[in-house]
């Protein structure tokens, strides 16, 4: 194959084995690299399952900035849909603020918002291939989303924030006691039907994570200037706009530290509402949460840490970790 078809190939593998990776360890303590054939695969730690995710990222781009992705790949393989190399630098930027490597995670969102490439990526959907979350929800009342998204006070949407109507529709009634009881909407955004496409990154999460590197290495007014880009977007390249004033305007404290973290966490919650981030977002921010409720809620900004090994898993790899405390 060509030298272009056959980077192509490499990058796109990297990118999807370094994701798989990365999901994994959003929900569980320690993670298996690498499969073995017996079953009993090794598990890794947090910072070594990190460090392999932004290896497989950073081969894929340098596949990429010496090839770029071909078109006989483009055709067979990746479709129109999405930008491999913006693709691959929004997951090292999100990788790079999991691992702490704020200037690291900030150059891949610039790499990202000031690309010449496709302003969007999409995983797409078809009759035959349906969007999973649309999927899951359609033909249950229980797993239609919470009216306010999920989010418990101070954490609640301003009112008049454009993003609660794009992710959300007309009321949809009660969840059932049983599941918090809570008051539920209708599915809209990225979710609203079975051929819709869900973006591989949000614009708005670049924005958000050079906020969040600014803020955790004390540049306040750098954080404040990408945390008000997100507040007042009204040209998101997907969609999602919140149409806000700017913060400090709304009140908020320029010169506070964690009152900014605090704003960047909101944003997150709403901004990238169903990216699978919200656990990871609840576990950074506020890692002093080490307590589950008692009696247990379904309400709370979250009852664990962690998940427990699946007991497939743990019946059959002697490897498994000891399950975590929470």
């Amino acid at each position: 194959m060509s030298a272009e078809t056959r980077g192509s190939l490499i990058a796109f593998g990297s990118f999807y084995r370094a994701m798989t990776l990365g999901h994994l360890l959003q929900m569980f303590e320690q993670v298996p690299i690498t499969n073995s054939l017996d079953g009993q695969a090794q598990f890794s730690d947090r910072a070594a399952v990190l460090a392999e995710c932004i290896s497989l990222l950073e081969a894929g781009r340098t596949e990429l900035m010496a090839n770029p992705v071909s078109d006989e790949f483009i055709s067979k393989v990746l479709g129109t849909d999405m930008d491999l190399l913006n693709s691959i630098n929004a997951y090292l930027s999100r990788y790079n603020l999991m691992a702490g490597n704020y200037a690291d995670a900030i150059t891949s969102a610039d790499a990202v918002l000031n690309s010449t490439g496709q302003a969007t990526s999409y995983f797409a959907y078809d009759a035959n291939n349906v969007n999973p979350i649309w999927n899951r929800t359609v033909n249950s009342a229980d797993l239609n989303p919470q009216t306010n998204l999920g989010l418990v006070a101070p954490y609640l949407p301003e009112a008049g924030d454009e993003r609660v109507a794009f992710y959300l529709g007309a009321d949809a009634g009660f969840a059932n006691a049983d599941a918090g009881g809570q008051a539920l909407s209708e599915m809209q955004g990225f979710f609203s039907s079975s051929v819709a496409s869900i973006p591989v990154y949000l614009y708005g999460e670049m924005l958000l994570n050079k906020a969040e590197a600014y803020a955790r290495q004390s540049d306040l007014p750098n954080a404040v200037t990408q945390l008000d880009m997100v507040r007042t977007k009204t040209g998101d390249p997907y969609g999602v706009n919140a149409n806000l004033v700017d913060w400090v305007t709304f009140g908020g404290d320029p010169n506070s530290q964690a009152d900014i973290l605090e704003e960047i966490y909101k944003n997150r919650g709403i901004e990238m509402f169903l990216t699978g981030m919200r656990l990871e977002d609840s576990r950074r921010f506020h890692a002093s949460y080490l307590t589950a409720p008692n009696p247990p809620n379904t309400t709370n900004e979250r009852n664990r840490n962690y998940y427990p090994y699946p007991t497939i898993e743990s019946d059959n790899n002697n490897n498994v970790p000891a399950e975590p405390a929470l």
